[in-house]
């Protein structure tokens, strides 16, 4: 929904598994932090998202796992519950960045791979 392109989406994977890596998952909300390195992953990997886009698709992607029917009402922007998510977002970025001791300039493990398969000679559709 966000229209992040792959590379995003696994360098917030993984920043998600570093911060399992070292804090256990019973100390946090999964929700709010996934959330969290997905915000930073787009940052980083210079597809910056907007907070309250963030906010509003992970709120609407809760509401529909948790079986609210449909049509979903769209997050109010001036709302209280908005604002609390804004805050909770801004607080798990801090807590993942601590935690991963500010370090985001790991090599990706899909460079590997691609190579390894540019070796193989595999085509486009195993890639």
């Amino acid at each position: 929904m966000l229209r992040l392109p792959q590379i995003a989406i696994s360098k917030s994977m993984e920043l998600l598994h570093r911060l399992l890596y070292i804090v256990p998952f019973s100390s946090f909300d999964f929700r709010i932090v996934s959330s969290a390195c997905l915000f930073i992953g787009a940052k980083f990997m210079y597809y910056p998202k907007k907070l309250r886009d963030v906010v509003s698709v992970f709120d609407y992607m809760i509401l529909s796992k948790e079986g609210v029917p449909r049509p979903i009402e769209i997050l109010d922007l001036s709302s209280a519950k908005y604002s609390e998510l804004i805050n909770s977002l801004i607080e798990a970025e801090r807590f993942v960045l601590k935690y991963i001791g500010f370090t985001l300039d790991f090599k990706m493990p899909y460079t590997y791979l691609s190579s390894y398969l540019a070796t193989m000679n595999a085509n486009k559709t195993l890639s």
